[in-house]
C-alpha cells in the first residue's frame, strides 16, 4: 500500500485490499457468556473438534443402545 499525503477515502485505503488481509480469528457471539468474543483460528478449530467428538460419541451411544434393543427383541422371539 502506498503511503502518500492524501487522506484515506475508502476502507481499502485504511486497511488494505481484502486479498492482502489475513484471517487470524473470528468474532462470535456467545449466548452462554452473553458477549461477543474473539476466537483465534486455533480456538475455533479446537471448538469444532470438540463438537465433532461429542457428536460422534453421542452417535456411538445411540448405536450401542439400538444394538442392545435388537438383542433383547431377538431373545424374546
Amino acid at each position: 500500500m502506498e503511503h502518500g499525503t492524501t487522506e484515506a477515502q475508502t476502507l481499502t485505503d485504511i486497511i488494505g485490499k481484502l486479498t492482502e488481509l489475513e484471517m487470524v480469528g473470528y468474532i462470535m457471539y456467545s449466548p452462554k457468556l452473553k458477549k461477543k468474543i474473539l476466537l483465534t483460528n486455533e480456538m475455533y478449530n479446537e471448538l469444532d473438534k470438540e463438537e465433532l467428538e461429542l457428536h460422534q460419541s453421542r452417535h456411538q451411544a445411540v448405536m450401542q443402545a439400538m444394538d442392545l434393543v435388537k438383542e433383547v427383541l431377538s431373545e424374546e422371539e
